[in-house]
């Protein structure tokens, strides 16, 4: 017997160009472009999700990474590096029952807390309402082996489902198959409520020191001045008496020998009410969570693969004729006694922007500044700003990119120089220069031979 499917209007939705789309995913925050001129303005750009209607894929995972990451280039924090003494870090897929989460590896976490850096954040997809949400936890692994999990730039909802989520991987002596221990994301949140344990609450009594209530699982705990922990079945109204009238006549008189007894305990480090149900884990405390500042890190290279998100196009004709005048004949870089034919040379090359002509061009090359490495529009941002910076670079059929960037000033060396001009100028991708050297007028040259489209 066959059933007839009903498709809905999702089913059918295409993308621009016409393929199938499914569902669509909801926007990050930012675009790549904005977070782009986000980092080249301020040198930062905050973390930001995405959440999507359907169950998160590999092929989106490092590519959502890069979306929503939180980059800072002046107080970074540590991220999960891609590649941990020699091995590749991957992300991993967690699935069962409770959802879908993928993360890097846990066996990558735990390869880069052994390295010393026991605090850092990492990109994840967490199931989310039947869908999912894409973003970043910040993680942190005490000395006794237990992690600790904040969301990033997420919204409560979201937030509480990644943390739960990531928790429960990576406090699982089984990580593959943690999340297949419940049938839905409400029994794992049940779980991981009942293994927080309950909160207590002072009263004044002579009998007892402090009470607290668990609604999930009626049951009224209480700890004695002699240190005795107790839990019994009880309705709720019976606490709230307790807190607001006699504890102790309340207690003895409706809840000692009288209510069903549940075995019980209280942590000594969180204080925390827990019952003891014979399960390998009854309580998890927060106290002994490796919840802890993280350290410095390096944000260049996120920072540098935002910055170069966007992939050349064509169309480049306004921003070579707003450097024209800079352009140089393309004939006195040919080898003597070598002649190229028409249409066999498509470079043309430019020297010396800078000022106003910098801020043309890169007005003129929009989001296509932010495009190659180093991206053209940092460099011209320096050259802009400053008059002794200046861009030599290239056209050609791929695009522009930077070539060479010069700077007038008094050090002793190239790597003095060098290290004067970051100093000055935000460059978050542009990598140490292949060869630095001094013009007869002085200037420095720093030359890319690495520069790529």
């Amino acid at each position: 017997m066959s059933t007839k499917r009903t498709y809905r209007e999702s089913d059918w939705r295409r993308d621009d160009h016409g393929r199938y789309a499914g569902r669509v995913a909801s926007p990050p925050a930012a675009t790549l472009s904005e977070r782009a001129a986000r980092i080249a303005r301020t040198g930062a750009t905050p973390a930001t999700t995405i959440t999507r209607e359907h169950r998160g894929h590999m092929r989106h995972f490092w590519a959502d990474a890069l979306r929503t990451a939180p980059i800072d280039l002046d107080r970074p924090a540590p991220k999960i590096d891609m590649v941990i003494g020699g091995v590749k870090t991957i992300q991993h897929p967690y699935k069962g029952g409770a959802g879908t989460l993928r993360m890097p590896s846990v066996a990558a976490l735990e390869r880069m807390a052994d390295t010393g850096v026991t605090t850092f954040d990492i990109p994840v997809q967490a199931s989310l309402d039947g869908g999912h949400v894409a973003g970043w936890c910040r993680v942190s692994r005490n000395d006794r082996g237990a992690w600790a999990v904040e969301p990033l730039g997420m919204d409560d909802k979201a937030g509480a489902a990644a943390r739960r989520q990531v928790s429960w991987v990576l406090g699982n002596e089984h990580p593959n198959f943690a999340l297949n221990e419940f049938g839905s994301m409400a029994e794992l949140a049940a779980e991981t409520e009942r293994r927080a344990g309950t909160e207590p609450a002072a009263i004044h009594s002579r009998a007892l020191q402090e009470i607290g209530y668990c609604d999930r699982e009626s049951t009224l705990y209480a700890t004695t001045h002699d240190g005795s922990t107790y839990g019994w079945r009880a309705p709720r109204d019976v606490y709230e008496r307790m807190l607001d009238g006699s504890a102790g006549s309340i207690f003895s008189r409706e809840v000692a020998h009288k209510l069903d007894r549940v075995d019980a305990q209280q942590c000594p480090d969180c204080g925390r009410f827990y019952s003891v149900t014979g399960a390998s884990i009854d309580h998890t405390c927060p106290a002994q969570m490796g919840r802890a500042e993280p350290g410095a890190g390096d944000d260049t290279l996120w920072a540098g693969r935002v910055v170069t998100g966007h992939r050349r196009t064509e169309g480049w004709e306004a921003a070579r004729e707003a450097v024209a005048d800079r352009m140089v004949d393309p004939s006195s870089l040919l080898i003597p006694g070598l002649t190229l034919g028409e249409g066999q040379n498509h470079t043309r090359r430019f020297r010396g922007v800078s000022g106003q002509d910098a801020t043309t061009l890169t007005a003129a090359l929009g989001e296509k500044a932010w495009a190659g490495t180093p991206a053209p529009g940092e460099a011209l941002a320096a050259a802009a700003d400053d008059q002794a910076v200046g861009v030599n670079g290239r056209f050609d059929d791929l695009g522009m990119t930077v070539e060479e960037i010069t700077y007038q000033c008094d050090a002793p060396d190239g790597d003095a120089a060098w290290a004067k001009l970051r100093q000055a100028h935000r460059l978050p991708t542009t990598p140490d220069p292949d060869r630095s050297r001094r013009g007869p007028d002085g200037t420095w040259r720093f030359w890319f031979a690495s520069a790529v489209c």
